[in-house]
């Protein structure tokens, strides 16, 4: 797992003039929406679906890209290859790996707003 912060949501948080109910109800969502686009992503993942992991990746990719999620994102940026290269075992394995990065990220997002998880805010 990586020591460094999982996701950057400033910049989000400055378009929407710091904005903490809107970013509360924002990360609701994320959480929501975020989760469902993960199991999409791991399902297809286990079955080689290859159309709708191109797909799941796409929708999940959005999400994060939103609350600049990099690590996350180059986890995604190594399944697509791994998909070009018809690498199912990596794949499969980066897959499962993003469940806990996801995890890490709405911790963080947590952490930025005091109505989310105990959070001190920025």
């Amino acid at each position: 797992m990586s020591t460094s912060r999982p996701c950057d949501p400033q910049p989000f948080l400055e378009a929407i003039d710091d904005d903490r109910e809107a970013y509360a109800e924002m990360v609701d969502l994320f959480r929501e929406t975020g989760r469902a686009q993960l199991e999409r992503v791991i399902a297809a993942s286990h079955a080689a679906d290859v159309a709708e992991l191109h797909e799941s990746l796409h929708a999940l990719s959005g999400s994060l890209s939103i609350v600049n999620a990099d690590a996350s994102l180059q986890m995604m940026r190594c399944m697509r290859t791994a998909m070009a290269r018809r690498d199912r075992g990596e794949l499969v394995a980066l897959a499962e790996r993003l469940m806990p990065e996801f995890e890490r990220v709405c911790q963080e997002l947590d952490r930025w707003c005091p109505a989310h998880g105990g959070g001190q805010g920025r």
